[in-house]
């Protein structure tokens, strides 16, 4: 967001953006925005190679409807609270984190 806001751009412009800031909660500190969906591809790879539908190669991430519809994939934003019990850190996104699943899973 800085890089944007002195480049003279603003993440603010994409809809998607102010709508997840205007619905943070009131104490967040830090909110970090997350456009990529590289956690849902890693999540279709493991899903399709566990249910045997495909071998879960990375080329499957590279056609185009698999693209696509990763485009349409609602941002990742987290928000971080320091809160009198510690850090509290929440994250919305259309798919969530799948760090913990692709642990498991492996490649």
């Amino acid at each position: 967001m800085i890089d944007a806001e002195a480049g003279g751009g603003s993440l603010t412009g994409i809809p998607a953006v102010r709508q997840s800031l205007a619905a943070r909660p009131p104490g967040a500190s830090i909110v970090s925005y997350k456009r990529e969906a590289q956690d849902a591809g890693e999540m279709m790879l493991a899903i399709s190679r566990l249910t045997r539908v495909t071998d879960g190669s990375r080329e499957l991430l590279e056609r185009e409807p698999v693209k696509q519809a990763m485009g349409r994939l609602m941002p990742a934003i987290s928000f971080t609270e320091f809160r009198g019990y510690g850090v509290y850190t929440e994250t919305r996104s259309a798919v969530g984190n799948f760090g913990l699943i692709g642990s498991v899973v492996g490649e």
